[in-house]
């Protein structure tokens, strides 16, 4: 029988998987490997597309 864990990823959103699908690299907060721009989280669409275009405001 699996447990689940609650778990938070870098920008604080929480979500919920078993507990063989979780291992660290690192030690405390520390990682041991480098990550990509945005600290590996990939962002939606619609974040992608504010992020490029700050100012740009949908309208509809």
């Amino acid at each position: 029988m699996s447990q689940n864990l609650t778990v938070q990823e870098a920008r604080g959103h929480e979500f919920e998987t078993r507990q063989s699908n979780v291992y660290t690299i690192g030690k405390g907060k520390k990682p041991w490997v480098s990550f990509p721009m945005g600290k590996g989280i990939k962002l939606s669409v619609d974040e992608e597309a504010r992020k490029r275009h700050p100012t740009t405001q949908a309208t509809a």
